[in-house]
């Protein structure tokens, strides 16, 4: 895929965060058929009571990069996805 549409593309996911990506603010950095790479800056809204990173947050960040991955897979084919299943351990 050449550079440009890789470009095009992670411009178009971006388009599309809302919701509960929005609200943690994950920013997409790249999203390609081949990586998703996404960052977000640590404050008070991703914070236990104890002050450290609710762990459903880096969670959500990974369920975040592999929907995008695996939405940008299914839309080349005309499809769609559905997440079922996510496994986390501490």
């Amino acid at each position: 895929m050449a550079n440009d549409t890789q470009s095009d593309l992670t411009e178009i996911m971006k388009a599309h965060l809302r919701g509960f990506d929005a609200a943690m603010n994950f920013n997409l950095i790249n999203a390609t058929p081949d990586e998703v790479v996404l960052e977000y800056d640590v404050d008070e809204r991703h914070l236990q009571p104890y002050g450290i990173v609710h762990g459903g947050v880096h969670c959500a960040a990974v369920e975040s990069a592999c929907s995008t991955g695996a939405g940008i897979t299914a839309m080349a084919r005309g499809q769609g996805v559905v997440g079922v299943e996510n496994h986390t351990s501490f």
